[in-house]
Formats: structure tokens, sequence, C-alpha cells
């Protein structure tokens, strides 16, 4: 949060308000890490320059400059955000993925399919993942959900599967893990589905 604090204050600079939508574009191709974050932020409420603010995105790798695509990709057009998560969920690298979730958790309309297709990726640290995305945007995939629980063989996605149901699931998620797991199980997993048909089954009274 600080370095986009510090981002926001870089607002101010007269560089930033001196350079053109064209001067910004190129920006993001300069070799000065400095350069690339003053054109990112020139960005900032421009929804044309998405596409290019996400690809700069993918290939950046200075923190600075990367916080501030991110800022300036947050007010952009919601399938953006999606087409951007997406490509940074898949990556290796943890902060890549860290940031594709957010993305996508940031645009819940339009990251709907794309979430609902990645529960059924082949890597499993895509499909936590993408579980983790709809949780945190809390996006209403109950369906998709159940049905990826019902086949994924690793415990580590079931659990954050799971865990995304009790953020979203409702009356269908109560009823089926009431029949798929018992009451008082001590491991993990059926800790975690205790939790979420607890609170898919108070959020169906409400």
């Amino acid at each position: 949060m600080g370095l986009i604090r510090a981002a926001l204050r870089a607002d101010a600079r007269p560089e930033l308000a001196a350079l053109s939508t064209a001067q910004a574009l190129t920006a993001l191709g300069s070799t000065d890490p400095e350069r690339r974050r003053q054109g990112a932020l020139a960005l900032r409420g421009d929804p044309a320059a998405a596409e290019a603010l996400g690809d700069a995105l993918l290939r950046e790798d200075h923190l600075a400059a990367r916080e501030a695509m991110l800022l300036a990709l947050r007010s952009a057009d919601s399938a953006s955000l999606a087409r951007v998560g997406e490509a940074l969920l898949r990556r290796g690298d943890v902060t890549h993925r860290v940031t594709g979730v957010e993305l996508l958790a940031a645009a819940p309309a339009a990251s709907a399919g794309t979430l609902a297709s990645l529960l059924g990726d082949a890597d499993p640290d895509v499909r936590s993942l993408a579980a983790t995305a709809i949780a945190l945007g809390e996006v209403p995939l109950e369906r998709a959900l159940l049905g990826a629980l019902t086949h994924d063989p690793d415990a580590g996605v079931r659990c954050a599967l799971l865990d995304a149901l009790r953020v979203v699931g409702g009356g269908d998620t109560a009823r089926a893990l009431g029949a798929r797991y018992a009451d008082g199980a001590d491991d993990l997993e059926g800790y975690a589905a205790n939790e979420a048909r607890a609170a898919a089954d108070r959020r169906s009274r409400q």
C-alpha cells in the first residue's frame, strides 16, 4: 500500500501532467523504470490505454512501475482487468499470481466466465487461485464451485473451493455439503466443509 500511496502522490508531479497520451504510451516501453512508472500514472482514467497497460504489466519486473500500472489498470474497463488477471494467474511467479487474483476479483462480472473455466485448469495452483479470486470478489459461481468440488482430486484445491462456497454458497451448497461431509469431521477439509455449510445455510435463510 505504501507504493500505491507514493504513486498517488506522484500524480501531482509536473512531468506527469505534461505527458500526452502518445508520450505516456511510448513511456511504457522505456528502458527507464521511472519513466515507465510516470507513463502508467499519466494513463490513469484512459480506457483506451487499458490494453497497452495490461501488456506492459505482463512484462514489467520493476516493483514501483508495476504498482503504477496496476493503479492505472484498476481505473480501466472490466474486460481488460479480466484478461490481464487471467494471464498473470498463469505465471509461475507468486507476485504475478497474487496480482492476477486481485485483478480478477476486482472485475467479478467480467471475470465470471474466465474463473469458471479456470476451475477446471490442469494446474492445481491455478484452480486454487481461481477459487480464491471467486471468494475475494464474491463472484456468484455456486454451481461451478459445487461441480468442481465433486471431481477435483487435490485436497488443497477442494479446501479452496469450500472456502469460496463459504462466501458465495446458498441453499444448494448447504444441501450438497450436508450429503457429502459428516458432521464433526476433524480433518482440514471436513472443517472447511462444516464452515461452508453453516455459512451457506445462514445465507439461504436470510
